[in-house]
């Protein structure tokens, strides 16, 4: 015990002589880095890491790939609408899923879109699929209820088909009209833009109308000229002219 208190009171001999010599401006003497190596063993401290930082994003990059992200929740999304199979849909939805916690921001002109479970200011990509997820489950509520579907197979319940009422001509004419004009707004500013990720995008929303069978208004039927022109076209015939069009300007982006 004496022993120890000896070697102890040693040490600290050593250590305040060289604290004494750094404070007086002199250099530590070669034989500390060694020491200092035995009292950190013995003490079992660690020499000081510096910690990385993950380097900020930059702001062009961070757009660009959070339109990536967008546009691949929104194909999954409309995956989701023709897919009569449960086991499809629960897949997609668990794709759609691996985007959640995913904090990059949606391109400010899409944020409108997400909505559920309620709308916000500036949602991220996390909020997109959070709000997909909720229209499929919503949409697809039979495909999430295990006493409805058939679990070995995945097969949708066939459903009554009703038959829908008929479009009185005025109420027809009227939202024809109003299918032109998104169709039209829709197709103008594939001219506004050099991105190819957003002509794609908009091709697919153009795409939404085709199987729309309401007559064009007659003072726009001439504009539908591809594959070729009808005496009658409709609006899904709008939306394959438009979607034509697109793809022979911006080739490129479809290559």
């Amino acid at each position: 015990m004496a022993e120890k208190k000896k070697k102890d009171s040693l040490l600290a001999q050593i250590l305040a002589a060289v604290l004494i010599a750094l404070l007086a401006g002199g250099t530590a003497p070669w034989w500390w880095s060694e020491l200092k190596e035995v009292l950190n063993k013995k003490t079992g401290d660690s020499p000081a890491t510096s910690v990385e930082k993950t380097p900020a994003e930059a702001p062009a990059e961070s757009l660009r790939r959070a339109l990536e992200d967008y546009e691949a929740v929104y194909a999954l999304y409309g995956q989701s609408r023709p897919a009569g199979n449960c086991v499809e849909v629960r897949r997609i939805v668990e794709q759609i899923r691996l985007y959640a916690g995913n904090q990059r921001l949606v391109p400010e002109s899409f944020r409108y879109t997400v909505r559920y479970p309620a709308a916000k200011a500036a949602p991220t990509i996390s909020d997109l699929a959070t709000d997909r997820i909720t229209r499929i489950k919503k949409a697809k509520s039979q495909c999430f209820d295990k006493e409805v579907f058939n679990q070995e197979t995945g097969d949708i319940p066939a459903t009554p088909v009703k038959t829908p009422p008929v479009e009185p001509p005025a109420e027809s004419q009227r939202r024809a009209l109003e299918d032109y004009e998104a169709v039209q707004a829709l197709y103008g500013r594939h001219k506004l833009t050099d991105n190819c990720v957003e002509v794609r995008r908009i091709v697919e929303q153009i795409r939404l109308y085709a199987g729309d069978q309401r007559l064009d208004p007659e003072g726009f039927r001439y504009t539908v000229e591809y594959p070729a022109a009808k005496a009658a076209p409709t609006i899904s015939d709008l939306a394959i002219d438009r979607i034509t069009r697109i793809k022979k300007a911006r080739s490129q982006c479809f290559e």
